[in-house]
């Protein structure tokens, strides 16, 4: 944690706390061993109640929704890694615009993802679009076509990985791993926006779901426990 004229600075995912000494605030998340994190980089405020917030001096003026940045992932955790991210100003130029950012798990790709970590690792480098802006933080979403690990590097001995079709083949030591993969792996070219598609809806939401009463109630008829399955029953019942 760095010292800025007295106040405290703190990059994200660094740990504040924990939930024993603090309540967690706006800038900050806990971690499933209970300590308070860091959600993005800023100056950290205690106050009276003992909530602990990180609250950012530096907004991304010039970064917008559907933006593509290029990021290294720095650090990781079950539902959400943290990167640092360049925003390329455009083709023409070499400037660009560095801040921290996250990917939430719900915005690795679409469909269920049963952990993080066997779709991106810390140092690969990611192109991205951005989701959404707030005064906290930078959501980056990988959903978008064409997202993903532009750039891989070995768990084993961090050496630049090769795409062997699908698989990902580490240049020295030859191991073999999986990532979400950019569709051009390897390649780092300005790409000035990406679309954000609808979500599909889920059979739950869907409507031509049949209503619960009424196939609860044609149900029961086959069972012979509805309104008139229960009087042919008394009825055939009568009869012995």
């Amino acid at each position: 944690m760095e010292k800025n004229n007295g106040a405290h600075i703190a990059v994200p995912g660094e740990i504040l706390g924990t939930e024993e000494e603090f309540m967690p605030g706006s800038g900050t998340y806990t971690d499933k061993e209970g300590n308070i994190r860091a959600m993005n980089a800023g100056i950290v405020i205690i106050d009276e109640q003992r909530m602990i917030s990180v609250v950012s001096d530096r907004q991304p003026e010039k970064l917008k929704s559907g933006d593509v940045v290029y990021g290294r992932v720095e650090e990781m955790f079950e539902s959400v890694a943290f990167l640092t991210i360049e925003h390329p100003n455009s083709a023409d130029t070499e400037r660009v615009d560095r801040m921290s950012a996250v990917i939430p798990v719900s915005e690795i790709k679409e469909g269920y993802v049963k952990s993080i970590r066997d779709e991106l690792r810390v140092g690969d480098i990611v192109i991205g679009a951005v989701k959404e802006i707030t005064p906290l933080r930078v959501v980056v979403s990988l959903k978008p076509k064409g997202m993903g690990v532009v750039m891989a590097y070995c768990s084993y001995d961090r050496k630049p990985m090769v795409l062997k079709g699908r698989t990902l083949v580490c240049s020295q030591c030859n191991q073999k791993e999986e990532r979400h993969i950019a569709e051009n792996y390897g390649k780092f070219e300005y790409v000035e926006s990406a679309e954000f598609t609808s979500e599909p809806r889920s059979k739950f939401q869907r409507n031509d779901r049949i209503p619960r009463r009424k196939f609860a109630g044609r149900r029961a008829q086959r069972l012979g426990f509805g309104f008139q399955g229960r009087r042919q029953f008394q009825q055939r019942r009568s009869r012995f």
